[in-house]
């Protein structure tokens, strides 16, 4: 299945990545490329291997390294990462009531 990280996903990246570039860009580099490569062989292998997370929309998830949870929804044959939290964020839980007009609005299908 391919995964497409979303603008949203994309930006989540960004702040991680910073974040551990703070101390050490060898390990912001290493970082990054691990959780990226976790993401895409885990989702495009096992595409319903993340637990459900909201129910109405079908949002599933993910979590890396105990902390940092991978927000995703399934489509026909694509999968579309949403987010990349930190599990301790407040948007983890608005996430959980999320409807599907709201994941559609995030989801960039052009």
């Amino acid at each position: 299945m391919k995964v497409v990280i979303t603008r949203n996903g994309e930006e989540n990246l960004g702040a991680i990545y910073d974040y551990h570039a703070e101390y050490s860009f060898d390990y912001a580099d290493n970082f990054h490329d691990e959780l990226v490569k976790f993401i895409t062989d885990n989702i495009s292998q096992f595409p319903k291997s993340g637990a459900v997370y909201n129910p109405r929309s079908g949002v599933r998830r993910l979590i890396y390294k105990h902390n940092y949870n991978i927000y995703y929804a399934v489509g026909k044959d694509v999968a579309y990462v949403l987010f990349i939290l930190d599990g301790r964020g407040f948007l983890n839980e608005a996430l959980r009531h999320m409807d599907d007009d709201e994941i559609d609005d995030i989801i960039d299908r052009d």
